[in-house]
């Protein structure tokens, strides 16, 4: 018996340090910002490309987190509110904001229910954008960042600008 015990303890050490050893895999799920040369759709226009892939580790592989950075786009295209709602989507309510973040949250959970999600807020948005993302997250259990100091070009952060949302967003995830 007291051997079986020292088996099972050294067995649940084992897959502790294993589990502590895995890195997580993150999928982003954005708008341009995060669209990248050879990982969209070739029929789909990139914002960014690089010159060597094998570099950023960015590989097809099952993601364990989902970051969703959404909202610029509707918030450009000046997309209405709508009103929240969390269940029974007309097809006119995702033409508005509200409930069309509610039913990509909803869905994103129900096809990933093992995945963590994190939503990305930029800092440039209209105050009832912002407002409606956080009660939506909040009614969904989702954690968010709101982003500050994001330097851009024509509306697209810059190097510096992604070092500073990689900054932020890992303090979220960490």
């Amino acid at each position: 018996m007291k051997y079986l015990f020292l088996y099972i303890l050294a067995c649940l050490f084992t897959v502790n340090a294993v589990a502590q050893s895995i890195k997580p895999t993150v999928a982003v799920l954005g708008d341009s910002y995060s669209t990248f040369e050879k990982y969209i759709p070739d029929t789909n226009k990139t914002y960014y490309t690089t010159t060597d892939w094998s570099k950023t580790g960015v590989v097809n592989v099952k993601q364990n987190i989902i970051l969703i950075f959404g909202g610029i786009n509707d918030n450009w295209a000046d997309t209405p509110i709508g009103e929240y709602k969390y269940g029974d989507f007309k097809r006119a309510d995702l033409y508005t904001y509200r409930p069309a973040l509610a039913k990509l949250i909803e869905l994103a959970q129900e096809h990933y229910p093992n995945v963590t999600l994190y939503f990305i807020i930029s800092d440039d948005l209209k105050t009832e954008i912002v407002e409606s993302t956080k009660v939506v997250c909040e009614h969904y259990g989702i954690k968010y960042v709101q982003l500050q100091g994001i330097e851009k070009e024509s509306g697209h952060p810059t190097v510096k600008g992604m070092e500073t949302i990689a900054n932020q967003v890992l303090t979220l995830i960490k």
